[in-house]
């Protein structure tokens, strides 16, 4: 937090209007509280800095506010947003998909798409024990049992416990993680893909942070197996620069749902997604922020970003006795016992501390083009 923010103090809400001049100084710190994430050593989250090329179209959407729940109102918006969609889904290589608020509806829609399209599949859901708690949360929500299953020493799902879970009762889904929120690891997805076809499962593939690497050619090897999913989402607002919200659910197939018949104010009538009321918020801001920087230069910020992650693990050899990168751009580490505290570096955003293969650890996560390693290391030995 700024230090200068320490003394704001909040106004109370009142029947008459505040002077500009005596909100200011709120909406100063307001506006400075978030350019923390600027920092070159902040590498806490995955909160990385709105891209100038993004606000663009962030204002635009401020302004437009229409609702494409009624897409004859707003035909430029709406196809806008399909030719957005277009561009994503051929991206991770599947034929069709739609903007969600974040990842977290996501799987709550695919697993719910699940269900109704596998009725009398045993409502079990898999995954690993390193997946997100939101995948817990939407089977709580939808009614499903959710199993985890074991994850080796670098938080992967392991195949052979999937293989033998799936034998004991096969699952109703699968889901795989590509990129897990404590070190950024990928499940393997080709054996994820294999057993979720040999019993006849659905298979969501959670890739809110390691979906990135699609955008870059040299780094889709990571995903092999990717478009033989049955769904995916994936989190523009943790890697491309984006405001919240904007995320992506993609399906192999389509979706099949009946929804109130009773709907008589629209036409046509609304999709089968949770998604409703909805407008430019969604893809204005990374439309602009595609069209204004071209996908060429995405591919080098995200290349960059994932280098700068391996220049800092590399980095972390003289003074770490663990270590552990991901391809995602997250790296892991832990200090030898005698070494002091990082509190003051978690507190400031340098890192965060997390959970791997049950042992605390420190997290680095290089989610803004502007985390760079040599000032993460500085921050790191000037704590020693």
């Amino acid at each position: 937090m700024n230090p200068n923010n320490k003394n704001i103090k909040l106004l109370e809400i009142s029947p008459k209007p505040y002077e500009t001049a005596a909100l200011l100084p709120l909406f100063d710190a307001v506006r400075s509280e978030g350019q923390q994430h600027a920092a070159a050593d902040w590498a806490a989250h995955m909160t990385p800095v709105v891209t100038q090329n993004s606000l663009i179209g962030h204002l635009l959407s401020a302004q437009h506010n229409g609702n494409l729940l009624s897409p004859a109102l707003y035909p430029l918006l709406a196809e806008i947003e399909k030719h957005t969609l277009r561009w994503l889904c051929r991206s991770f290589s599947f034929p069709m998909g739609h903007f969600t608020s974040g990842s977290t509806a996501g799987t709550l829609e695919a697993l719910w798409q699940a269900r109704e399209s596998h009725p009398h599949r045993a409502p079990i859901v898999y995954a690993s024990q390193a997946a997100h708690y939101s995948i817990a949360k939407a089977c709580r929500i939808l009614g499903l049992s959710f199993q985890t299953i074991a994850a080796d020493a670098d938080d992967r799902l392991c195949p052979d416990a999937l293989q033998r879970a799936c034998a004991g009762q096969a699952p109703l889904a699968i889901v795989a993680t590509v990129g897990t929120t404590a070190c950024g690891a990928i499940d393997p997805i080709a054996d994820c893909v294999r057993i979720a076809q040999q019993y006849n499962s659905w298979l969501h593939l959670d890739a809110a942070w390691g979906g990135a690497l699609a955008l870059v050619p040299k780094q889709r090897h990571w995903l092999t197996g990717m478009a033989d999913a049955d769904s995916l989402c994936f989190d523009p607002h943790k890697t491309l620069g984006q405001p919240k919200p904007s995320s992506l659910l993609c399906y192999r197939q389509a979706i099949d749902l009946t929804i109130d018949d009773g709907i008589n104010y629209l036409d046509p009538p609304p999709a089968t997604q949770f998604l409703g009321s909805h407008g430019a918020e969604y893809c204005l801001s990374l439309w602009s922020y595609v069209m204004l920087t071209g996908t060429t230069a995405i591919a080098e910020a995200i290349q960059n970003r994932l280098d700068q992650a391996a220049q800092f693990a590399a980095g972390l050899t003289p003074v770490a006795n663990w270590i552990n990168h991901s391809p995602t751009g997250i790296a892991c580490f832990a200090l030898a016992d005698s070494a002091p505290d990082l509190t003051r570096c978690i507190e400031q955003g340098v890192f965060s501390r997390v959970i791997v293969n049950e042992t605390p650890v420190y997290r680095a996560v290089f989610a803004d083009s502007s985390t760079q390693a040599d000032a993460l290391l500085a921050s790191l030995i000037e704590s020693l």
